[in-house]
């Protein structure tokens, strides 16, 4: 049902493309920024569209549309689950814009709810709707494998979808074992920038700390683990004076702040908020730490390999493709946590393996820049406009 797409030539032809994402700081609208980021710099004409306007920045010749000119709710809490208003709201601008502008492609990014509006979008226009390519990145294909838990119908879900993507190997496998139909599934991997985090140049972190610094990257959902992340933390400052640095928005976030208060000396945790430059703390922080319970990809992960950052990661998901344990991290032991945490706290007194795991990481991250994966789009992209036309 899955392959792999490995040609990393660009095709000739110059696209119209759209992304569709949610607006929300989660991983999959960041990477529907970089597609439509990285389409621009080919002279593709690239577009997004969202509910809200999306909080990373764009190229300047990326074009937006939105239903609503400024930003509706938290950004870090992901809402998929859409009320009808906004489902029909949605799918008028789908349609409208769709009209307005030659598209070759449409590309969709987490399958809630926006299979179902392509499917919508798909009715009402008929033979002037483009294909459509959906991309499962993690928790939508958690919500979709649950409806057909609870019997619910979802023959009808993608018919406005000619293929489906997905980030890794992990969620093709947990594709094949519960997606009951073949519609077509390529695994295509997220990417980061080939100069990242040398973006962070422009904006240089002024920092007085001269502690080791853990860094965490989130939306701060209750599937990022907040709770294991403050155990690990505070069981690792009774080893080492470490400080933990904490970048982003969410639900969660508030009571992990309560409960940081009351078990960490002050200054030792510091809140950054929303980030649209991020790569500045991947670029001063000593170690990177995810405790996620599930992951479709591990985005943060990869930009952390990417900055030469060491990773402590729970071995969940797409990040067991990421994180070699001992070699460009640690791999936590939610059933042996103290000794997780001893080796944490080793590594942060050694500068020599800090600098031995961060040349591992870089290596690592190779094969994930944009140089070595956009190809794969591109060549995704053509083809299935090339299966449309025939």
């Amino acid at each position: 049902m899955s392959k792999n797409i490995d040609t990393s030539e660009m095709p000739g032809q110059r696209l119209a493309v759209a992304q569709i994402c949610h607006s929300s700081l989660g991983g999959s609208s960041r990477v529907a920024g970089r597609i439509a980021n990285a389409l621009a710099r080919r002279n593709h004409t690239s577009h997004v569209l969202s509910l809200d306007p999306v909080f990373w920045d764009l190229h300047e010749d990326v074009v937006q549309h939105n239903c609503h000119a400024t930003p509706h709710g938290n950004r870090g809490e992901l809402n998929w689950d859409w009320n009808e208003e906004q489902r029909d709201t949605f799918c008028s601008l789908v349609c409208n814009t769709i009209r307005d502008n030659r598209f070759d492609l449409l590309h969709y990014h987490f399958a809630f709810p926006f299979a179902e509006i392509m499917a919508r979008a798909a009715h009402i226009l008929g033979p002037a709707m483009p294909p459509c390519i959906g991309t499962f990145h993690g928790t939508d294909l958690l919500h979709y494998v649950d409806r057909i838990a609870k019997g619910k119908n979802v023959q009808a879900f993608f018919s406005g979808t000619d293929k489906l993507t997905t980030v890794s190997s992990s969620m093709a496998r947990l594709c094949r074992d519960h997606v009951p139909f073949d519609i077509g599934l390529e695994i295509v991997p997220n990417f980061v920038e080939d100069d990242w985090p040398a973006q962070a140049a422009s904006g240089q972190l002024v920092t007085n700390s001269s502690r080791p610094v853990m860094l965490h990257v989130s939306n701060f959902r209750s599937v990022k683990d907040v709770d294991l992340l403050a155990t690990i933390f505070c069981k690792t400052r009774q080893l080492i004076d470490v400080e933990l640095w904490l970048v982003g928005e969410g639900p969660q976030l508030a009571n992990m702040r309560q409960n940081l208060s009351t078990k960490t000396p002050a200054g030792t945790v510091r809140y950054w908020g929303e980030q649209k430059n991020p790569a500045q703390f991947f670029r001063k922080a000593d170690i990177f730490i995810s405790t996620s319970k599930s992951e479709g990809f591990g985005l943060a992960v990869l930009e952390a390999m990417a900055s030469g950052l060491p990773i402590v990661a729970t071995p969940v998901g797409g990040i067991v493709e990421l994180l070699e344990d001992n070699r460009n991290g640690v791999s936590v032991d939610r059933d042996n946590l103290d000794e997780s945490i001893a080796r944490i706290g080793h590594l942060l007194q050694s500068t020599s393996r800090l600098e031995e795991m961060g040349r591992e990481c870089l290596a690592a991250a190779k094969k994930y820049r944009e140089a070595a994966v956009f190809g794969r789009f591109e060549a995704l992209y053509s083809d299935t406009v090339v299966n449309r036309s025939n």
